[in-house]
């Protein structure tokens, strides 16, 4: 089981997943960074495979086994998607980071605000990769997938 700050990456992941609303809509990241107990401020470490870098990475491993699962796929699928999963969650780490370095809630809500463009783009980004791997029934069970999981952490969250 997870504890609250290792969702910090699911809950930036769930935020970003679905269509904003509008650009301005900071709801989902506001869920994701006032109602989980982040902890106090650190200095982000440059140093290979601290033990978010590693959180980060079996979270997504987890949701590429899942999806394996879930959608029925191919030895040539789940590997492609364990690598375009990699690239995400190497590129989502630094805004992790960052907002985990943060010292307060509110500075924190405030850097995962301000980063949320970002985090939409590398999740389009991702999607865009995503979507030629899968046949249209599996992309669509995917969308489906991330969704369930985003309401999943929004009801988890807001009952804890």
């Amino acid at each position: 089981m997870l504890d609250r700050t290792t969702m910090l990456p699911w809950l930036l992941l769930a935020a970003c997943a679905g269509n904003p609303s509008t650009p301005g809509d900071a709801s989902a990241v506001a869920t994701a960074t006032t109602v989980v107990n982040l902890p106090e401020a650190t200095t982000p470490s440059a140093a290979p495979a601290s033990a978010s870098d590693t959180g980060l990475a079996q979270l997504t491993e987890r949701f590429v086994d899942r999806l394996d699962t879930a959608l029925d796929l191919d030895d040539a699928q789940t590997a492609q998607l364990r690598g375009i999963f990699a690239a995400y969650a190497r590129d989502l780490q630094p805004h992790v980071t960052y907002i985990r370095s943060q010292p307060t809630r509110f500075a924190k809500f405030e850097a995962a605000r301000a980063i949320r463009p970002e985090v939409q783009r590398l999740r389009k980004q991702t999607d865009a990769a995503i979507q030629p791997v899968l046949t249209a029934e599996q992309y669509a069970r995917y969308v489906e997938l991330r969704e369930e999981l985003r309401e999943a952490l929004r009801e988890r969250f807001l009952e804890g």
